[in-house]
């Protein structure tokens, strides 16, 4: 059996939910209450969101805490710092700690308060007064000092929940930050006490950048993001205070982006923020010399350019304490995750792979790479790390008290209106699985419009006992916590609606369950697919335009194809429609050119509609364009590939295959641009070179492929 504790936390980014009241202070003294009133407690099951707001432009509200008592971890109460509670919070509150005071910084001068209690046990609640002050001015960017709460002399103050956002004047400008002194109190045997947030970007709601304390001081940080923005979030706790910081604000274009097709971004971190010490990751490409990085104290983040057709090879170095601490990730500067560590690492060669600069799938630990169920068959699943991206926080990760662990996302509809009850059974008995549900969500709902989830789960169970956990038809309870059976209330479901769920393995075991719908269930799951089967899409470049070919094997109902180019591989754009076959048995091809690609990199995909409208997307593809080096695809090879040539060549160019003594393996000349097929099943297994050469024997570009 596992024991857990609820633990009251600071959530700085909060997801935006209805709001139901909206109060115009009154600039002198105003007092308000939790829902109970002046002399009553609140009640049971809330979910009480109000905003008060100056009643004059150019003013902030102060919210001040005279009394407050609630339910210690159960019943929690946040202050956002805007005008709904997805305003940046200043922090969640629970028990008969008073909060203190707030003060607005948001343009509106409004504050925020969001309350939520449980189904048992009631308190006094709170009272707070209300009072206006001048709003403050926006904060200083580019060419000034910025300093904490305490200002250039003073110590900043306990209990503070402090965020600032720092932006360049400049559109197209980034902001760095250079902190020239840094003294917060250090941390203890039960964490960081006082500790500031670093987020690349105009919000809390952006990528961490770190996590500091005591005297090791960010340094100089420099934003990533668009906005040029970066913003910072300050934790104190209760007492000793200390110096703070100081930093000066500059703001210039950002630095050129690493020289190839596509930028991957190597981030390692350090829960802790105590550093690697001599462990390290280490970066290889083409079989070329191997750069080593590690983490100084909470995190290092790299960028390396690298060219389609590279190999691409990462090893750790575990020598190092403390292993539990460390984590690692590569990924596309244009989004998606390429690998993802985990935590501990694993040692020696951990990824091996040919660039293609596609963005990967999201993958099934996070929202986005949710599976979709689409029938009321058992389902068996493990995964063994929590994913990309932090999907759940405090608010709303409901019953999860330990947010995400090692689990996998689900998304269903169903096709039948009716009840729905389900059970979790571990493969192996002592693990320790719980599951959070969110929804309905309208009709039609994608994981691009639902996640991640906005509000608590409608059905969770944190049960601590280890077995069998799930809806079934005999619990009456919604939620549970840690002390709760494992089972809570079935639902009523509704056809067409969306739900969300959440399977978490607390025992972070990395072994598998299964999810099996309960056979009493009414409703059924039945997903409706497009109809239609797809053979795979290939993009040829040509003389002066791209080829693209597919097939389809059958056909029912399709109405056109919508061919999509996009430059980056992230934004596409409707190049023209093809019409469908509509109804067909058999294998129907598909050819369509592209008259006008761009100079590079070219990524295609197709959207196939149905004659209803609905929309299903093919894999991508990529096709170089223009002079550059050849691109070998697939790559590692097993018998056959195909070359991709660019097409601005000189007249009587040659190709060479190399292997990795230099001999020559294979020769081509007349090469112009074009696509090439090579035979090459009596090649050994090894790394080889292909490159052209001019008929001067001037080198005009090269690439490496595998043979497996």
């Amino acid at each position: 059996m596992n024991s857990r504790q609820v633990l009251g936390s600071v959530a700085l980014g909060l997801a935006l939910v209805a709001m139901p009241g909206m109060a115009r202070a009154q600039c002198g003294t105003t007092t308000v209450y939790d829902t109970g009133g002046a002399g009553g407690d609140y009640g049971n099951n809330e979910n009480y969101t109000v905003t008060y707001c100056p009643p004059v432009g150019g003013q902030a509200v102060v919210l001040t805490f005279t009394s407050f008592d609630t339910e210690a971890g159960w019943d929690e109460l946040s202050v956002h710092n805007g005008p709904t509670n997805g305003s940046t919070s200043f922090g969640l509150f629970s028990g008969t700690t008073n909060p203190g005071s707030f003060t607005s910084t948001d343009p509106s001068g409004c504050l925020t308060i969001w309350f939520t209690s449980d189904i048992s046990v009631t308190r006094p609640g709170w009272v707070a007064t209300i009072t206006c002050v001048p709003l403050a001015p926006p904060p200083p960017t580019c060419g000034s000092v910025v300093y904490d709460t305490g200002g250039p002399g003073g110590n900043y103050g306990d209990n503070q929940n402090y965020t600032v956002t720092y932006c360049p004047d400049d559109p197209g400008d980034v902001v760095t930050l250079d902190f020239t002194s840094f003294e917060l109190e250090p941390g203890g045997l039960f964490g960081p006490y006082d500790f500031l947030n670093i987020y690349d970007g105009p919000s809390t709601g952006n990528p961490q950048l770190g996590t500091w304390l005591g005297t090791n001081g960010p340094g100089t940080i420099t934003s990533t993001h668009p906005s040029g923005c970066l913003t910072l979030g300050f934790v104190s706790d209760g007492s000793e205070t200390y110096p703070g910081w100081s930093a000066i604000v500059s703001c210039d274009p950002p630095p050129p982006p690493p020289s190839g097709d596509c930028v991957y971004v190597l981030t390692l971190q350090d829960s802790f923020g105590d550093g690697w010490g001599t462990s390290n990751v280490g970066v290889s490409i083409n079989g070329g010399a191997t750069q080593f990085y590690t983490v100084g104290l909470f995190t290092n983040q790299i960028l390396i350019g690298v060219d389609i057709g590279d190999l691409v090879a990462l090893t750790y170095n575990n020598s190092g304490g403390f292993q539990g601490e460390n984590s690692f990730t590569l990924s596309l500067s244009s989004g998606g995750m390429l690998f993802s560590s985990g935590s501990p690492p694993a040692a020696g060669i951990v990824y091996f792979a040919a660039v293609d600069c596609i963005p990967p799938p999201s993958p099934v630990e996070d929202c986005l790479g949710g599976i979709t169920v689409c029938s009321n068959q058992s389902i068996s699943n493990n995964t063994n790390n929590t994913g990309n991206v932090a999907d759940l926080n405090t608010f709303t990760a409901g019953c999860l008290s330990s947010t995400e662990r090692q689990g996998t996302w689900y998304n269903f509809s169903p096709s039948t209106t009716g009840t729905l009850a389900f059970d979790i059974s571990p493969v192996d008995p002592t693990d320790d699985y719980d599951f959070a549900l969110w929804g309905p969500f309208p009709e039609g709902s994608t994981t691009a419009t639902v996640c991640p989830p906005v509000g608590p789960p409608v059905r969770c169970s944190y049960a601590a006992p280890s077995g069998n956990t799930g809806l079934n038809f005999t619990a009456g309870d919604l939620v549970e916590g840690a002390g709760g059976d494992r089972w809570v209330r079935y639902m009523d479901v509704v056809e067409g609606q969306v739900y969300l769920m959440y399977i978490s393995n607390f025992s972070q075991s990395g072994l598998a369950f299964n999810l099996n719908f309960n056979p009493a269930s009414t409703a059924s799951l039945d997903c409706t697919l497009l109809p239609v089967e797809f053979g795979a899409l290939q993009a040829t470049p040509l003389d002066q335009m791209v080829e693209l070919a597919w097939s389809t094997y059958s056909e029912s109902g399709t109405d056109h194809f919508i061919v999509e180019r996009s430059a980056d591989g992230v934004a596409f754009v409707p190049l023209d429609a093809v019409p469908a076959q509509g109804e067909s048995l058999t294998r129907t091809d598909y050819r369509f050119m592209d008259g006008a690609p761009v100079q590079g990199i070219n990524f295609y995909r197709l959207a196939l509609v149905d004659m209803e409208g609905d929309q299903q997307t093919s894999n991508v593809v990529t096709a170089r364009f223009g002079a550059g080096d050849p691109v070998v695809v697939p790559n590692p090879v097993a018998e056959q590939a195909v070359l991709h040539v660019g097409t601005e060549l000189p007249e009587n160019t040659s190709m060479r295959i190399s292997d990795a003594s230099g001999r020559t393996v294979h020769q081509r000349d007349g090469i112009s641009g074009g696509r090439y097929v090579l035979d090459l099943k009596e090649l050994g297994q090894g790394t080889y070179v292909i490159a052209l050469h001019g008929a001067d024997g001037t080198p005009l570009g090269y690439s490496r492929f595998v043979k497996q």
